[in-house]
């Protein structure tokens, strides 16, 4: 009789600590959805700036027909491209949700960047900022292509966004280990706090800053930018440049 019982209070405490387990496991996908969901809200709107800032060239007065043709033409452009990037995210969002478990591909990290340079390029005319992409042409990487595509656009437009009207932004990359390619997105623009340099990618510490222009942010970014660097097997920084104003955010990922 007292050995049914323990047995009973055994298959009971196992049971409570399977169910424990289980809730923990929901909770994290929960908490997961919505840190995903967020961050593709941020996304979004990183892909609309644009076409707000060639909406603002359209009001200068006295603007040329030439050139008003052409600011209409990049509309159209980056239009397209955000239909594009909106349908692909409803299809990816159904899938990553689930889980959030990345799906590495090999594929071309400076043609990603070329086409993350066009998307952006209205914002770079504004501030009249020059950009140049170092990537060697035919490197490739291994990891989840949409992930990496969200923490590309996000760290350019927080370069362009903190770069100071005639400055400069430069991508540029290395082999730092036998399977790891690391990436640097260099500004001369105002820099890091240093106070906040080491919240800059807490998910538990939103910190927004208002840029060089005036531009206003979520400060979600760099907290999902960290989720989904990490996911790939990489690791992500900022440090401040030496010698030279502005910052540079790093990152790792696969070859």
């Amino acid at each position: 009789m007292m050995n049914l019982l323990e047995n009973n209070k055994v298959n009971k405490t196992d049971k409570v600590q399977k169910l424990e387990v289980a809730l923990q496991n929901m909770k994290e996908i929960i908490v997961q959805n919505e840190r995903y969901h967020l961050s593709v809200m941020h996304d979004m709107k990183n892909l609309i700036l644009p076409l707000v800032a060639y909406s603002e060239l359209l009001t200068v007065e006295n603007i040329s027909y030439e050139k008003m043709k052409s600011i209409a033409q990049k509309m159209n452009q980056n239009a397209s491209r955000l239909i594009d990037t909106f349908t692909n995210v409803l299809e990816i969002s159904k899938e990553k949700s689930k889980l959030l478990f990345p799906t590495p591909i090999s594929w071309n990290i400076h043609d990603k960047i070329e086409e993350i340079h066009i998307l952006l390029a209205s914002l770079l005319e504004k501030k009249s900022i020059s950009f140049e992409n170092q990537i060697e042409p035919e490197q490739n990487v291994y990891a989840d292509k949409e992930m990496i595509h969200s923490v590309l656009i996000n760290l350019l437009v927080n370069a362009v966004k903190f770069t100071h009207n005639g400055g400069k932004i430069t991508v540029y990359g290395k082999i730092v280990k036998e399977n790891l390619y690391q990436i640097h997105i260099k500004d001369n623009g105002i820099g890091i706090d240093e106070e906040k340099k080491e919240k800059l990618f807490s998910p538990d510490h939103y910190i927004t800053l208002t840029g060089t222009d005036g531009e206003v942010g979520t400060g979600l970014g760099l907290a999902h930018c960290k989720d989904f660097v990490n996911r790939n097997g990489g690791d992500i920084y900022a440090e401040n440049n030496q010698n030279e104003t502005g910052a540079t955010f790093s990152f790792t990922i696969p070859l």
